[in-house]
């Protein structure tokens, strides 16, 4: 009889535990994970900067994106929210009050020319993903 309710009491206390917890879940679907940019196209004259050697990540989880630099020479760890939808991606500072939180020149390594840039998905599936903006067509490939 001890056991029993001991074993309840168990159980009961493991659900309470449990409800309150919330998991928060993604509908991104394959914009999540870590993303190294490649190469950045310029749409006006057609150049092309391969920018492999640099370690440039954009990782993406839920609604933060993480601009990431393996690498001395490029500011790192720059925070975006983001709206995600079918064919786009636009990118907000992640600032609470709204202001400025980093230079054009500290994103542009990035192929970001502004704080709130907006992208246009051009290809984006399980290993590959190609955004475009106003000026720049920026490839990645997952890692």
């Amino acid at each position: 009889m001890k056991r029993n309710i001991i074993y309840i009491l168990s159980v009961a206390l493991s659900l309470l535990v449990f409800q309150s917890c919330e998991l928060e879940t993604s509908d991104n679907g394959n914009l999540d994970g870590n993303w190294q940019l490649i190469q950045i196209d310029t749409l006006a004259t057609g150049g092309r900067n391969d920018v492999k050697e640099y370690q440039l990540f954009y990782a993406v989880q839920v609604r933060l994106l993480c601009l990431k630099a393996y690498n001395d020479n490029i500011s790192s760890d720059m925070y975006f929210h983001f709206e995600h939808t079918a064919d786009s991606l636009k990118l907000k500072p992640a600032s609470s009050d709204g202001h400025v939180m980093y230079p054009v020149s500290a994103l542009r390594p990035y192929g970001i020319n502004k704080e709130q840039e907006a992208f246009k998905i051009m290809l984006l599936n399980s290993d590959r993903m190609q955004l475009r903006s106003d000026s720049l067509l920026l490839t990645f490939r997952k890692f």
